[in-house]
């Protein structure tokens, strides 16, 4: 009776399949409700303007708008802003689709998860430097400079690499309180072109 009422909600559907699953020993049921579940979310997620922030709880007012002015600008752009503990704060629909992921998966995740070796290991402790010190981070030898246009590599879900540009620039606070935005542009993929990802000692990040 309440999910003939409530079938629409999906915190409910997720729940019924968690019963399904682990009450009544029934996986094969569960999995269909959990995939309704994750159908009625996606369509809540588009029926948002999908190149719009959504769910900037905490964020500056000032800020939340600026961002979304910025984000109505970039279409084709993927936009995540991480706090000064490297935790994601707020993606747009982009970064979304580009690696994989719904919002709510990404949002409070740290965003190493989107990096492969070795940047994913590293990364914290640039951001720590830089908040600490209000000093960029050397990366083999040269300064990470905020604002600057560089080639990366971009960690999917299903853990297969994507070549873009990232532009990482810091929008508000100082030190613990601090914000910073990046901006990712999948880079266009040729079939009949191989790419090697390397590291200046030569040990192969991806290809």
């Amino acid at each position: 009776q309440v999910l003939g009422r409530h079938g629409t909600n999906v915190r409910l559907l997720r729940l019924y399949a968690k019963f399904l699953e682990h009450i009544k020993h029934d996986p094969w049921t569960a999995a269909k409700w959990f995939a309704e579940a994750d159908a009625l979310e996606q369509e809540e997620e588009k029926a948002k303007d999908s190149n719009v922030f959504t769910d900037m709880t905490g964020v500056d007012p000032g800020l939340r708008s600026a961002l979304t002015e910025i984000d109505r600008g970039n279409e084709s752009r993927a936009i995540i802003i991480i706090n000064a503990r490297c935790i994601i704060q707020v993606v747009n629909q982009v970064a979304c689709d580009a690696l994989g992921y719904s919002r709510n998966e990404l949002k409070g995740r740290n965003v190493n998860n989107i990096m492969p070796h070795p940047f994913c290991n590293n990364h914290d402790q640039f951001v720590r430097n830089y908040v600490t010190t209000g000093k960029p981070s050397l990366s083999a030898g040269k300064a990470v400079i905020l604002g600057d246009v560089i080639p990366f590599v971009a960690l999917h879900r299903e853990r297969y690499t994507l070549a873009v540009t990232l532009q990482v620039t810091q929008v508000s606070g100082i030190g613990e309180d601090a914000m910073f935005m990046g901006v990712v542009v999948a880079l266009p993929q040729d079939p009949d072109e191989a790419k090697v990802w390397l590291m200046l000692n030569l040990s192969v990040v991806s290809v």
